[in-house]
């Protein structure tokens, strides 16, 4: 999920919302591994 999320490609508008969102996505997975 995260790795598609990565590979979207974004209007440079809504980058930072997405980086936030890519962020959340990360720390969602990290504690799903652990």
């Amino acid at each position: 999920m995260y790795l598609k999320e990565q590979n979207l490609q974004l209007p440079k508008k809504g980058k930072q919302k997405i980086k936030m969102r890519r962020y959340t996505l990360f720390l969602q997975q990290k504690v799903s591994i652990n």
